[in-house]
């Protein structure tokens, strides 16, 4: 199988997990499972493949976050009833610099909740590892809110169930119209790559195509169902991925990711987003960014700031 059928097949396996009630099609089509459930800590796992691969063969930074931010929210999850709804509302995450290219799993731990303020925050801890190497280590802040009225079933999620079948990828004659939308998202990317394979699949799926600008760099996110969470706003992990790559576009002169703090003010929904990065500090040594990301109307999605070596 080339890499173009098993991008379609991830796909529509992904979307034919997605008619089960539980996680969204971001993490199915990132393919995590959870080998460890236990009372207060949760390991959750992504298997290495061309499902989360970056240009140069490396597991992707946001696929990273994409993983992080689910496995933080685990702990959190195991104090709640099923199908209770947890948006993010802080991470941090520090990386070692270590390089990824084949599995990785998280193993994250229950850190209690906040006892003050107008809204319990329900906080939680991890370490990234793969190949027996800390990747990166950080914490989570999460709430609980209620869910939408129309939102799609939201319990109960894989670990949950005990009788569950793995179903077989979809068929295209078997899309209804927001699977078709994923699926087209999916052949547009796979056009761009092939026309300019200098960025990654993944990076022309999710829309993580930053540019530089006067003032450091932008990047423009047509908002699709392909980034979407089940309630149909872009999962955490891919708004920290965003701010990530148009950060790392800002300062060319400082490639190396140190670490992330981001800050969710807000749901990204609507048509696109945008997200502008400017350079704090440059040094020598070290540079430190801002990023902002913005929905339709104007109101802030995130805010980050990140600190990147040269």
């Amino acid at each position: 199988m080339n890499a173009a059928e098993s991008f379609r097949r991830s796909v529509l396996l992904a979307l034919a997990r997605d008619r089960t009630p539980g996680w969204s099609f971001t993490g199915y089509f990132q393919a995590l499972y959870w080998p460890l459930i236990g009372s207060d800590a949760v390991t959750v796992a992504m298997p290495v493949g061309p499902h989360c691969a970056d240009a140069a063969g490396n597991v992707d930074l946001t696929s990273l976050l994409v993983l992080f931010d689910a496995a933080l929210a685990t702990p959190a999850r195991l104090h709640l009833e099923v199908g209770a709804r947890l948006a993010t509302t802080h991470i941090h995450a520090q990386f070692s610099g270590a390089s990824v290219r084949n599995d990785v799993k998280v193993e994250a731990h229950w850190q209690g909740a906040t006892h003050t303020g107008a809204m319990t925050q329900r906080l939680s801890r991890g370490t990234v590892i793969s190949d027996g190497q800390i990747v990166l280590a950080g914490s989570g802040a999460f709430v609980q809110l209620p869910p939408p009225a129309d939102v799609r079933s939201m319990a109960p999620l894989p670990w949950q169930r005990t009788d569950a079948v793995d179903p077989p990828p979809l068929k295209l004659d078997e899309l209804d119209a927001r699977e078709r939308a994923v699926y087209a998202a999916c052949e547009t990317a796979l056009a761009q790559n092939a026309a300019d394979p200098r960025f990654s699949f993944l990076q022309y799926f999710w829309g993580l195509l930053p540019e530089a600008t006067a003032e450091g760099a932008q990047c423009v996110v047509r908002i699709g169902p392909q980034l979407a969470n089940r309630v149909g706003h872009v999962q955490g992990g891919i708004l920290m991925g965003v701010a990530a790559e148009t950060a790392k576009r800002a300062v060319p002169s400082h490639p190396v990711l140190s670490n992330i703090s981001a800050w969710f003010t807000g749901p990204g929904r609507g048509g696109d987003l945008l997200a502008r990065s400017w350079a704090v500090h440059t040094g020598r040594s070290l540079a430190v960014v801002r990023t902002e990301i913005t929905g339709p109307d104007g109101a802030r999605v995130l805010e980050a700031t990140s600190a990147h070596a040269a």
